[in-house]
């Protein structure tokens, strides 16, 4: 191995470690003005509770797909966002469950995701050739995107573990993509041998995007692979282009897993209609993108941010610009494809909020940016290009100021940034140095690392600024141990009945008798008052169940009606013991009087709660039975009930059960109809059935086909793993026999780095030709080494 080759390493090594470090520190930043920052909106009433609730049922040896005590928001499975077949998300939840403090674990769970994001796009930058130093940009700028910052990291965290591995899934399915030159320190192996990475690590992060269960990410993998199969067709790299295609039929076999269920369970949830609807809502715009390098556009968060140095584009020489964009084909496409996501409606069916991808375009921006500069840009930039770069950023502040007059001075201090921190990097790049490549590379290293601080400086003035994210935050318990307050006079299956978010945003005390959502899976109690991403339309509309899984006040009413086919109380037939009621939502006189069988077990500033006087057994069993029949329920779990006929008259009759009847369901033993007041799990006994046992059961639509792509997913990708790492033991057995008396010919090293973090080296920086202003100061950059095709049968068996 050769000195330039060690120091080469070394040098990626390094900036990946900087990379790292750089990332950890924007990462707290947040933290000094606003502890809670990574606690707030959907991961403070949302996705904690579904980890810990997660990991409570995996410790005690439980899988949980159903649950019937949570209602609509029992169906985790068909939910999808539960994780249920990640191994990332059952970590993580077994973690939780584990943790005393909830703000503290949110907070170092959303650092690790923005740390590996930034390594993966490092990663992946240098896969393109970007030098260490660009990719380091690049890493480090792609976790500072307003979108990134104010909304997903402190709230959407499926989408910031899909931003996480996305960068290093792309990175991995590029190297099984490319052959790549063989190391030449390794004994008895000849310089130059083609092999082809292991498919293990992007098989794992495929898995891992996939089974998260947030549908972008599924979009986002097909959008990528088709992306580098194009950029292997342009290659002739056919090889590679079927090892994509692998890849994504065993990606696919999971997404059926993952998602199928849901989609087969749509027919009765609130998520059945499709429309398109465009009325601005979290919906990206064409000015926000053409100002997104302004930290500051309006009085909002700056959520359109993306980064303060795109106007350095204006320094690429477009002479050198043509074999880096045959290079970024792929790359290219995927950003115009998530532009186009990004300003186009905000609802297409199920897929809805595109300002839910303009991370993913942050991502992609910074990426493409720092590729061209780093093999394209002018090492020398003239004081023209100055000029042009400040010009494109005083335009665009004046634009802004022009429509967002009454935040005038914010936007004048965000235009002044990046007027500051263009000129900053372009006298860097002007300063005298040695003369040659050395001289040129000192001054681009300074720069590109003065490019990254300074993104630092941008984040700390924003934050001065808007030192809160853009969600809401509901002061939910930091302390595990706090949850178990609310609702501690409630007894059996409970209710919550009021709106109760806009008291729990503006009142922290209020917290202290209610949580909200998905918070409510770390209570003692069995409260169903859940959050669900996909909601039972029937129930949800006869009981008015808001998004957070509390009923809305006339849901009280709803509760005491009559169901007319049974002549019981829709109360009795949920089997509710207790109710959670917000006071400033009630007159007092109705508040303390509940009807008859209830009593006010709890009186306080906000809650009033109202107990049976004898309480019910928990939701899941049999609550009704028609004239005549008489039952005995001799077993009941998540899944299932079995009860004994004991009784039935000569023309049969109906049995209900407090469970809602999601597509999946069957009986033995009877027979299902349709649900009792349009949601309830109804079975119709026979004539003559007396004596026998009747067992209904639950198992996702599907269920046998979603296991077997799940198999089959997991063989092939096992199977394909040991088959690469058999033939990579064979090859290095052959080569260890023939050492050096191998043929010369074998073919050619590829002079380009591989894309791993640390190995290899970016190109040299070239310098300026055509302007007498950019003096050259380096040799003009070697040209681009051809891409190596597959081997041929007769050379792999050489191998």
């Amino acid at each position: 191995m050769t000195r330039k080759t060690t120091d080469d390493r070394s040098g990626g090594r390094l900036w990946a470690l900087l990379t790292l470090v750089t990332s950890v520190v924007a990462a707290l930043v947040p933290l000094v003005h606003e502890r809670r920052f990574y606690f707030f909106g959907d991961t403070q009433i949302g996705a904690f509770g579904q980890w810990y609730h997660l990991g409570q049922q995996l410790r005690a040896g439980h899988w949980p797909l159903f649950d019937p005590q949570v209602w609509a928001a029992g169906n985790f499975v068909a939910e999808g966002q539960w994780g249920l077949f990640s191994p990332l998300t059952a970590l993580i939840g077994l973690l939780a469950s584990a943790t005393p403090n909830a703000v503290v674990f949110a907070t170092l769970v959303k650092i690790s995701l923005l740390v590996a994001g930034s390594l993966g796009t490092y990663a992946l930058a240098r896969s393109y050739r970007a030098s260490p130093p660009a990719a380091f940009v690049a890493g480090v700028a792609s976790a500072l995107g307003g979108a990134t910052l104010y909304l997903e990291s402190p709230s959407w965290v499926t989408g910031q573990m899909t931003w996480a591995l996305l960068p290093l899934f792309w990175w991995q399915l590029r190297r099984v993509a490319v052959p790549l030159p063989d190391r030449p320190e390794r004994p008895g192996r000849p310089h130059g041998a083609v092999r082809w990475a292991s498919p293990a690590a992007v098989l794992v992060l495929g898995w891992l995007i996939v089974s998260v269960g947030y549908v972008y990410g599924t979009l986002y993998i097909v959008l990528v692979g088709v992306a580098t199969i194009i950029d292997c067709a342009l290659a002739r790299r056919w090889g590679g282009a079927l090892r994509v295609v692998l890849v994504g039929v065993i990606c696919g076999l999971l997404a059926v897993t993952v998602y199928l269920p849901g989609v087969l369970t749509a027919p009765v949830t609130t998520r059945l209609g499709f429309e398109i609807i465009s009325d601005g809502r979290l919906q990206g715009t064409l000015s926000g993108v053409m100002t997104s390098m302004l930290p500051f556009t309006d009085r909002t968060q700056p959520t359109a941010y993306i980064a303060w140095f795109l106007p350095l584009l204006m320094w690429v020489r477009v002479d050198r610009l043509r074999p880096v964009l045959r290079d970024l084909v792929g790359l290219l496409l995927v950003l115009l494809v998530m532009l186009m996501w990004l300003l186009g409606p905000n609802q297409v069916g199920p897929i809805r909020w595109p300002m839910r991808v303009l991370p993913i375009v942050t991502l992609l921006v910074v990426l493409t940016v720092m590729i061209i500069l780093s093999r394209a840009g002018a090492s020398r930039p003239s004081v023209r290009r100055l000029v042009g770069a400040l010009g494109v950023a005083f335009v665009a502040g004046y634009l802004t100021v022009s429509r967002s007059w009454d935040a005038r001075s914010l936007i004048a201090l965000g235009t002044a940034l990046v007027l500051v921190g263009l000129a900053v990097t372009w006298t860097i790049l002007r300063l005298r140095a040695p003369a040659g490549a050395e001289g040129a590379h000192r001054r681009t290293t300074a720069a590109l690392a003065f490019v990254a601080v300074w993104g630092l400086v941008v984040l700390a003035v924003q934050l001065q600024a808007f030192p809160s994210p853009s969600s809401n935050d509901r002061h939910m318990p930091a302390a595990v141990s706090d949850y178990s307050r609310p609702a501690s006079a409630a007894e059996g299956d409970t209710i919550v009945i009021g709106n109760i978010e806009k008291v729990l945003i503006a009142d922290p005390a209020a917290s202290r008798d209610f949580l909200m959502a998905s918070s409510w899976y770390l209570s003692p109690h069995p409260v169903q008052s859940t959050y669900t991403t996909i909601g039972y339309e029937t129930y949800t509309k006869r009981f008015c169940v808001l998004y957070s899984g509390n009923l809305c006040p006339r849901g009280l009413t709803a509760l005491f009606e009559t169901d007319p086919a049974t002549g019981s109380v829709r109360a009795d037939l949920l089997s509710v013991s207790s109710l959670q009621l917000l006071r400033k939502d009630f007159k007092a006189t109705r508040l303390e009087n509940p009807p008859a069988g209830w009593h006010v077990a709890y009186r306080s500033t906000y809650a009033v709660t109202w107990v049976r006087d004898r309480v019910l057994p928990p939701a899941g069993g049999v609550t009704w039975a028609s004239d005549g029949v008489a039952v005995s329920q001799t077993s009941s779990d998540a899944r299932s009930v079995t009860f004994t006929v004991d009784k039935v008259p000569s023309g049969g009759g109906r049995v209900v059960l407090s469970r809602l009847q999601w597509p999946g369901y069957t009986v033995s033993g009877a027979s299902l109809v349709d649900p009792t007041d349009g949601y309830l799990v109804t079975v119709a006994v026979p004539a003559g059935s007396a004596g026998q046992q009747v067992t209904v059961s639950f198992s996702p639509p599907g269920w046998a086909l979603e296991l077997a792509t799940l198999v089959a997913a997991a063989f092939l990708a096992l199977a394909w793993i040991v088959v690469a790492a058999l033939r990579r033991r064979r090859r290095s057995t052959r080569a260890s026999g023939t050492g050096a008396n191998d043929s010369p010919d074998e073919p050619a090293s590829r002079s380009e780095d591989t894309g791993a973090p640390g190995n290899g080296s970016g190109p040299s920086d070239g310098s300026e030709r055509s302007d007498r202003e950019e003096q050259s100061a380096t040799p003009a950059e070697p040209a681009e080494s051809p891409q190596p095709s597959e081997p041929e049968p007769s050379v792999r068996a050489k191998l």
